[in-house]
């Protein structure tokens, strides 16, 4: 609901802004992207300066985090530094002992890691599956769903 509010303010803005230009001589150096940034400085994000101090916090916390077995990184909107209302929080997590490849030579590996490999077959744009090829199968029992007799790392026991 908030966000419907939002953008009904902001297109009314616009169209503020539209029909002064209408209104304007054609050399007006009135520029409208300087106009709506203004207002969405203003109004919606916070100012530049605001902005960046939220990326910096961001990137403190997660610097604070972070060891030598996980990195984490803030991503969506709070990490690129815009505190939206309602909005969540996305953080992604990187854990170092998981190693996706597309191809492996079998004695090419670590006995600490576990090699997942990339299957792009039948799966949507942007997304794999990842098959466990090497690792501590009991640790990946619990982050990984058998099908067809296969390892498969599973985003669903993540959440």
């Amino acid at each position: 609901m908030v966000v419907i509010a939002y953008v009904l303010k902001v297109c009314t803005y616009i169209m503020h802004v539209i029909l002064y230009f209408l209104f304007l001589p054609v050399n007006s150096s009135l520029d409208l992207s300087i106009c709506l940034y203004d207002y969405l400085c203003q109004n919606i994000v916070g100012s530049e300066d605001y902005v960046k101090l939220i990326r910096l916090m961001n990137a403190s916390s997660d610097q604070i985090n972070s060891d030598k077995s996980y990195t984490y990184i803030t991503s969506g909107s709070f990490g690129e530094g815009l505190e939206l209302k309602e909005s969540d929080l996305d953080v992604m997590i990187v854990e170092h002992d998981l190693d996706v490849t597309g191809q492996m030579k079998l004695n090419d590996y670590r006995s600490d890691k576990n090699y997942f490999s990339s299957d792009i077959d039948d799966v949507k744009p942007g997304f794999a599956y990842l098959r466990l090829m090497k690792g501590n199968t009991t640790r990946n029992n619990l982050l990984c769903r058998v099908v067809e007799g296969q390892l498969f790392l599973s985003s669903v026991l993540f959440q």
